[in-house]
């Protein structure tokens, strides 16, 4: 339950564009991981890549699919599926991002859980075009996977 508060505030920090809301869900050691990016440690470094993003965009974040989470002692993770549309302050397209999200979230001293590691990566997008048609030929569509 504390580890899905956590999330909550964190989706909606992102939704109401509320960076020291953002800020409070992460552990002062935290890391971040994502494609084609610099690993981030630290919440000062977090604040920097998230304020460019919050600076320049308006963001609606939500989870979708089955969401797990698991707490064992003082670790727990959290394994997602999230859509992301974004719109530029300035104008321009709307950006759409569908990714994974694995998290690992840690107790702290004054017992409550922050994100100690966060990791996206991009969902792939299936097309006819991407799969060759004797890879398509042999899926079995019915299997809940995918």
């Amino acid at each position: 339950e504390a580890i899905k508060e956590v999330i909550d505030r964190y989706l909606h920090a992102v939704n109401t564009n509320d960076m020291d809301l953002f800020m409070t869900c992460w552990a002062e050691d935290a890391r971040r991981l994502e494609p084609d990016y610099n690993i981030l440690v630290g919440k000062a470094d977090i604040e920097a890549r998230f304020s460019l993003l919050f600076d320049n965009l308006d963001m609606d974040m939500a989870p979708y699919g089955e969401l797990e989470f698991e707490v064992e002692n003082d670790l727990g993770f959290f394994i997602g599926n999230v859509f992301v549309e974004a719109i530029p302050f300035e104008g321009g397209p709307v950006l759409h991002f569908d990714m994974k999200v694995a998290d690992i979230f840690k107790r702290q001293a004054d017992v409550t859980w922050k994100i100690y590691m966060d990791h996206t990566s991009p969902n792939p997008v299936w097309s006819n075009d991407s799969i060759s048609r004797e890879m398509l030929d042999k899926q079995d569509l019915s299997d809940p996977m995918l």
